[in-house]
């Protein structure tokens, strides 16, 4: 079984819609990732 790559994205409260953003314009190459990101 392969392994899965584990990538953390953080951001400050400014920064969120930056990294949505980010995560939307990036989503196929995300995809490969296990995404792991804070609740806050």
């Amino acid at each position: 079984m392969p392994s899965t790559s584990r990538l953390a994205i953080i951001a400050h409260d400014g920064k969120k819609a930056d990294l949505v953003a980010f995560a939307v314009f990036n989503r196929e190459r995300l995809a490969e990732f296990q995404l792991v990101a804070t609740s806050s």
